[in-house]
């Protein structure tokens, strides 16, 4: 049990420094590039050209094509190109990754309005999942109560996606490349936390209702009429009919009176 608590422990220690470091590493890069450079262009520039030399080299080490983060230098040299087009404007550099998050939003959107959710879609792509992340989609897909949890979980994620997107654009434009870069990284995590959080309200509130149709007892409707606790689970059994009342006997004999005999004490008849 102490082993289990330090290697919790251990792992939210590592999640809150990797959140930190996302969230505030780009602001304090540019804090130190900025002073040694000619423009806030050319700070950003620098700055995210070095997360994707680290990408390019991983690529280079383990041979294996990680697309999103090779999306992401592609998408920081289009924005170098644009910015350097423009005369030095930060502007594209600062949303680069709003064009990513946004890309990934609005395509998850379309894919459930299609009615194929983009997970299956990347699922079934040759290669790009393993075969045991493709056979569990494939199991979720044969269930109809898990393709209708991974089409809302997928349109959810998609919303968030693009609020995100449009959050950044909007600090973007607003404040100094300074103010920007030190607010970015908490208010997008704050927009997906708060999204999590609602799919974890969502999967528990779906496991209730799976519990309660397994368990027979499927919600009842307001209008419908409940039975009484104390009502039997039998039918009451019907009265027996009550057995026929004899007639009642007469209180004299039942058979005919004989005739009486002569009195014994009455004298013979004499014989003349």
């Amino acid at each position: 049990m102490r082993g289990r608590g330090e290697a919790a422990r251990a792992g939210r220690f590592a999640l809150t420094g990797t959140l930190l470091a996302s969230a505030l590493g780009p602001w304090l890069v540019y804090l130190t590039l900025r002073p040694h450079v000619g423009s806030a262009a050319e700070a950003l520039a620098i700055g995210g050209a070095i997360p994707a030399a680290w990408i390019l080299a991983r690529l280079a080490v383990t041979r294996r094509v990680d697309w999103i983060a090779l999306a992401s230098v592609v998408v920081l040299g289009v924005a170098v190109t644009v910015s350097f087009l423009s005369g030095g404007s930060a502007l594209p550099l600062e949303v680069r990754s709003s064009v990513i998050t946004g890309a990934i939003g609005l395509a998850c959107v379309i894919s459930v309005a299609a009615g194929r959710p983009l997970p299956v879609l990347l699922a079934r792509v040759p290669g790009l999942y393993d075969s045991g992340s493709a056979q569990r989609v494939e199991q979720i897909l044969a269930d109809r109560g898990r393709r209708r949890r991974l089409a809302v979980i997928t349109a959810w994620f998609g919303v968030v996606l693009l609020l995100d997107a449009t959050v950044r654009v909007i600090l973007a434009v607003a404040p100094p490349t300074a103010t920007f870069l030190a607010v970015k990284g908490i208010a997008s995590w704050g927009i997906i936390g708060l999204g999590l959080a609602g799919i974890v309200a969502y999967l528990r509130h779906a496991r209730i209702r799976e519990r309660n149709a397994e368990s027979g007892h499927p919600p009842r409707s307001p209008g419908a009429a409940q039975p009484s606790p104390r009502s039997p689970s039998h039918p009451s059994e019907p009265s027996h009919p009550s057995e026929p009342s004899h007639p009642s006997q007469p209180s004299g004999p039942s058979h005919p009176s004989e005739p009486s005999h002569p009195s014994l004490s009455a004298a013979p008849p004499r014989r003349g």
